[in-house]
């Protein structure tokens, strides 16, 4: 049994990082004819690139993922993954890899959405199974969680 969820889990990770790794290449080629024919200074294409990678992971992770537990776990190694390799990837394609702050804030940025991606994406894969114990943590009522026996 062990052996199945791990085989899912990693299926799970490797579809949610390749989805997230494609959303971003459409947005970063749409960006790039964008910025080809205005003038967009390089500060703000570094805030839309972190913005697209924040829109990405979750993007990836909702659609990737199909197990209802290990969200926080599975984020973390989908939003590593997919810093690691988007760098390699985007290093390649313009022939240069710089480690520079902007480069830590990418993988800082790329964990922290990665982590709420994959919360995020298993407790709305609960939500839809109709999981009663994910219903029971999203229902709140005077900031307090109030479970409801069925």
């Amino acid at each position: 049994m062990e052996k199945e969820k791990i085989k899912v889990w990693t299926f799970d990770i490797l579809r949610s990082v390749l989805i997230s790794l494609l959303v971003s290449t459409i947005l970063l080629l749409i960006l790039s004819v964008i910025a080809t024919f205005t003038q967009i200074s390089d500060k703000a294409v570094v805030i839309i690139n972190q913005i697209i990678k924040i829109i990405s992971l979750p993007i990836g992770c909702i659609v990737g993922i199909k197990s209802d537990k290990r969200g926080l776990a599975l984020g973390l190694i989908i939003g590593i993954l997919y810093v690691v390799l988007s760098f390699g990837v985007f290093a390649l394609i313009s022939g240069k890899a710089e480690f520079n702050a902007i480069a830590l804030y990418d993988f800082l940025i790329g964990i922290a959405s990665g982590l709420f991606s994959g919360v995020l994406a298993v407790n709305l894969r609960s939500m839809k199974s109709g999981n009663v114990k994910a219903r029971r943590r999203v229902k709140f009522r005077n900031k307090k969680v109030k479970a409801q026996n069925n």
